[in-house]
């Protein structure tokens, strides 16, 4: 779950992001809360899930003022592509034998 917010016009907007997994398929829900709602939606929401809430560090020093403890947003690590073997340690060439 993670939760972002925008101001626009002197008027704030909460808005909460919820990914899960059904059947092997990723789904998602985006929503907009209401600033009335969005405590009590955030910690209902993380207390039954048993999932944490995620924010980047300003809304995370932010949610922590209104009673909601939230984790920093998850760092996703792609894998390296595989590298060339260095020509020293190249595989030998079994198309062409050997002679000793």
């Amino acid at each position: 779950m993670t939760f972002s917010s925008e101001k626009e016009d002197a008027k704030t907007y909460y808005f909460v992001t919820i990914s899960y997994t059904d059947k092997g398929e990723e789904r998602g829900v985006f929503f907009e809360a209401n600033k009335d709602i969005f405590r009590n939606l955030l910690n209902t929401v993380s207390y039954r899930s048993k999932r944490p809430i995620y924010a980047d560090e300003k809304e995370r020093e932010w949610l922590i003022t209104q009673g909601v403890i939230a984790h920093p947003e998850p760092v996703s690590v792609e894998p390296a592509p595989p590298s060339a073997a260095p020509a020293d340690h190249a595989p030998p060439d079994t198309a062409t034998p050997r002679v000793p």
